[in-house]
Parts: C-alpha cells; structure tokens; sequence
C-alpha cells in the first residue's frame, strides 16, 4: 500500500515532503533539548538550595549551604573552606571534601584545589592556567586538570 502511494507522487513530491519531515524533527529535537538544559537548572538549584553539610567546629557544627563556598583549599591532612564572607579550616583531606560535594558543581582544578564552577569567571592562560573567580581570588589549574575543567566550564 506505501509503495503504491510512493508510486502516485513524483520524485520532486517526495523530496520535498521528506525535507519537510525532516526539518519538523529538527525542530522537536532542537525543542526537546531546550526542555532538558530547562529542567537540569531547575533540578540543580533545587538541589542547591537545600544541600547544606555540616563541618566540625571549635564549639559545635556549623552547617554551610553549598551555593556558599567559592573554594577548598589542601593543606596537609586539612582543608580551608573559603566562604563569600569568611573561611573555616576542616580537619579533613580535599578528596574528602570533594566526595562530600561531588554531586554539586564542584571540580578538582588542581591537587590542591577544589573549586565551585558558579564562582569562575575567567580561565586565564598567562602566567601558566589559572582560574579567575568572582571575588578576583587566583587559582591554579593543573596540566593534567585543564581539559576537565574546560569541559565543565563548556558545559
């Protein structure tokens, strides 16, 4: 039965009706990854919002959202947690650190250095690679590291 439909419709016909097919594809296609890049911000700030980890203190715990750490910094066995306002020294390792914030926008840019990609305006190449964040802090980026962080950076 299709092949005697194709039969009845020149050749032009058809061309143009399968550009047209195609076209309307694309534009589902294209559509449908606007609704994704849409629904994985909307997840991501949902997730942002309510995550918050808990970090020893001298007098208890403190609790710190993480929408609020621009950086973490190694030093040995501990880490510094550099907040927008203040910073707090955690007794324990970056690769700690970073298990605890893997599921956010977190990436390792250096062995000594973990940094949140929401704080990140500008990847410099001058003076070896260093990232640029919003409060003008300089941090270096690794060789090793570079393509990774290019890549969430694109991303």
């Amino acid at each position: 039965m299709i092949m005697k439909q194709l039969l009845r419709h020149e050749p032009r016909q058809l061309q143009v009706s399968h550009q047209s097919e195609i076209l309307q594809l694309r534009k589902q296609i294209v559509d449908m990854k606007k609704q994704m890049v849409q629904m994985r911000e909307t997840l991501r700030l949902q997730t942002a919002r309510k995550k918050k980890i808990a970090v020893p203190i001298d007098n208890g715990v403190d609790f710190i959202a993480t929408t609020d750490i621009v950086y973490c910094k190694a030093e040995g066995n501990y880490t510094t947690i550099f907040l927008r306002d203040r910073s707090i020294i955690m007794s324990k390792t970056l690769k700690a650190v970073e298990a605890l914030l893997s599921s956010y926008e977190f990436i390792r840019c250096h062995q000594s250095y973990l940094v949140n990609v929401n704080f990140i305006r500008q990847f410099a190449t001058s003076n070896g690679y260093q990232l640029i964040l919003a409060d003008n802090s300089r941090l270096p980026v690794s060789r090793r590291k570079r393509e990774k962080v290019l890549n969430a950076l694109d991303s």
